[in-house]
């Protein structure tokens, strides 16, 4: 149908992965991209659903107010306090202890907080700013003046590479806590 459609048809593909599709579907679509609305417009936008903490829920959804939405709607807010709390206290943190309790966290969501968090991190760390968790700005600021960056970037790679398999049947406990070592380690 995309080849020759019926006269007078318009076919819209929407997708938030355009490179996902078959390159033979691409090579017969004109591209549009979309990008997101500006932060006032999304912030009214939100404020009309009489969200508590919008301004987090944008940040944490990377400026998609559909995004934030979600965030708001679900047990996954909660989660992400609980996760970026045991983040923010590195020297402090067992792994064995904190892996046991998020292991009811849904894996994307696990991975999802802990990639923004590095993420800010890595921000503070280049004299940048908060991006995902503004509510944690204060505490990522200290920590990303003592995390040491070669140990950051490196975990931030291995995390982007271990969501790949968020969907595989691995032993999420120690997973994490094979990620929490790692992580309490650039702060050595």
């Amino acid at each position: 149908m995309l080849e020759e459609p019926p006269l007078n048809t318009v076919f819209l593909l929407v997708s938030d992965q355009p490179r996902r599709l078959l390159p033979t579907i691409r090579s017969r679509c004109t591209r549009l991209d979309i990008g997101l609305p500006d932060t006032d417009m999304a912030m009214q936008w939100l404020d009309g659903r009489q969200l508590e903490e919008a301004a987090t829920l944008l940040a944490l959804s990377g400026g998609a107010p559909l995004d934030a939405l979600n965030w708001a709607d679900g047990v996954e807010l909660d989660e992400r306090r609980s996760l970026l709390a045991g983040l923010a206290q590195p020297r402090l943190l067992d792994p064995v202890s904190l892996a046991d309790r998020w292991k009811a966290i849904k894996p994307q969501t696990w991975h999802t907080v802990a990639y923004k968090w590095l993420g800010d991190l890595l921000a503070v760390r280049l004299q940048g700013r908060v991006q995902f968790n503004p509510d944690f700005a204060e505490v990522l600021a200290q920590l990303g003046r003592q995390v040491d960056l070669a140990k950051l970037l490196a975990l931030a790679r291995m995390h982007a590479e271990a969501g790949r398999t968020l969907t595989h049947p691995l032993n999420r406990v120690l997973q994490q806590e094979a990620w929490l070592i790692q992580y309490r380690h650039l702060f050595d």
